[in-house]
């Protein structure tokens, strides 16, 4: 049962914050493995994974809604913290900072 909503992230620009991201990913222990968008688990979520050599998911980089950008942390593989202290960053920032990961995923609240 899909519900309606307005999708305003685009396939591109979940590409162009996945370009962004893997060298922030990739500066930690130098991992070589390449971040992708996982299928979607919600309508409006779409989880960001860290892939093995086969092509298939590691584990959970973040979470994107794709209603606005926002990036979440990851509550666990299934979905992300889903209150507003979730939200991390967005995939629009103009900065790196902005975007709201880290060499881990999603920025944890300090």
């Amino acid at each position: 049962m899909a519900e309606d909503f307005e999708r305003t992230v685009t396939d591109e620009d979940l590409a162009t914050f996945l370009e962004r991201a893997q060298p922030i990913y990739d500066s930690h222990l130098n991992r070589g493995r390449p971040l992708a968008v996982h299928l979607p688990i919600r309508t409006w979520w779409t989880r960001i994974v860290d892939e093995n050599e086969d092509g298939s998911p590691q584990s959970v980089f973040c979470f994107v809604d794709l209603r606005n950008g926002d990036v979440r942390y990851a509550a666990s593989w299934k979905g992300p913290v889903v209150k507003a202290s979730g939200v991390r960053g967005n995939i629009y920032a103009e900065d790196d900072e902005g975007m709201g990961v880290e060499w881990y995923g999603a920025r944890s609240k300090r």
